[in-house]
């Protein structure tokens, strides 16, 4: 088990771990290329076939113990140190947007950032909106268009030390962004449904990097996650460790029981029926209203768009039959069909192709 060290040992020791014979004290590298012993291992570094250094323009051990040290100290999954801020600002941005796309960015921000934003991305067909750090949560959202991609603001901003109100920025963004794109990771407060809130806990607690968790509102009337294709998959042990006292009192023993036993056929099947290349949609779970419309029909919709938009595959499982014709809806073909060892379910496989025509 790893042991947590506080932030003042973080920003002392973290980020430079010395193995046996190397240097106690993070050394300053100043040599721009690295020996090997072979143009073979400098092939498998060029083709990212095997981590290393070959050229300090890339990386170098000094700048990784730099950005490994910070990642520490945010919490993050991974950090990328630039020579300076504007060229941060412009991969943060770039990483997002292309030419046609939009995003919103507070006022108070560097001014050599503006000129960024308001000549340079303008020119390369990126658009964007100023918005006050002090605007309404109405304001803001006005600023929305279905291409948006990004909010940018400065936590501290130069040169007007004004703090961003993070907090309330993101949860204006999950309503902002609910009707256009799949927005990770999004939480709204507070939960009307004890189950739908512990559903969408564990869920955020189980997803991967590279996995998508959304709700559609702060009610969570429905909740759907998306695994990327080739994404490790959680299973009921991570669901119970997740979950943990809650999940066992809302589902009890014997639900607990039966999710395990139901993940092992799930398993199955998926061996038959799902390929390599598909994403997978692992939850999703919606209410329906007085209409009798599900409320998550804008979330698949938006999983739709976001499937088309990256050409990637899908697949799911379902027990209810009633939901072969509602995922039919959204191209979703019927792989399989298999009766559960338990008696009263059936497993229904279906897999939806990448960009189908029907």
């Amino acid at each position: 088990m790893t042991k947590k060290l506080n932030t003042g040992t973080l920003c002392v020791q973290g980020g430079w771990q010395p193995k046996k014979g190397e240097a106690r004290v993070l050394p300053i590298y100043q040599s721009t290329t690295f020996k090997y012993e072979t143009s073979e291992q400098m092939a498998r570094l060029f083709d990212l076939e095997d981590s290393g250094y070959f050229y300090s323009r890339l990386q170098n051990p000094t700048v990784d113990a730099v950005g490994a040290k910070i990642n520490a100290l945010e919490g993050g999954v991974g950090a990328v140190m630039t020579s300076s801020g504007q060229a941060a600002n412009f991969y943060a941005i770039l990483n997002i947007c292309q030419a046609g796309d939009h995003f919103v960015s507070a006022t108070t921000i560097y001014g050599g950032t503006f000129n960024l934003f308001n000549v340079t991305m303008r020119r390369m067909g990126i658009d964007f909106t100023f918005v006050s750090p002090d605007c309404t949560e109405e304001e803001l959202n006005a600023t929305f268009r279905p291409n948006t991609k990004a909010v940018f603001g400065e936590t501290i901003a130069n040169p007007a030390l004004v703090v961003l109100d993070i907090e309330r920025f993101a949860n204006t963004l999950a309503d902002g962004f609910r009707g256009y794109n799949l927005f990770e990771y999004v939480c709204n407060g507070d939960y009307n449904h004890d189950k739908m809130r512990l559903f969408w806990a564990v869920s955020i607690a189980l997803v991967a990097d590279n996995a998508i968790c959304i709700a559609d509102s702060k009610s969570v009337n429905s909740v759907l996650v998306y695994v990327r294709p080739k994404s490790k998959e959680s299973g009921p042990l991570e669901y119970f460790k997740a979950g943990g006292v809650k999940m066992i009192f809302k589902m009890g023993l014997r639900g607990l029981v039966r999710l395990t036993r139901v993940d092992t056929e799930v398993k199955q099947v998926a061996q038959r029926c799902k390929s390599e290349n598909d994403g997978y949609l692992l939850a999703f779970a919606t209410r329906i209203d007085k209409q009798g419309q599900h409320y998550g029909k804008p979330l698949m919709e938006a999983l739709m768009r976001y499937l088309d938009d990256r050409g990637e595959s899908c697949y799911l499982e379902t027990m209810e039959a009633k939901n072969v014709a509602l995922y039919q809806h959204f191209s979703f073909r019927l792989e399989g069909q298999t009766d559960s060892q338990m008696g009263d379910l059936t497993l229904f496989a279906m897999r939806r192709p990448a960009n189908p025509t029907v």
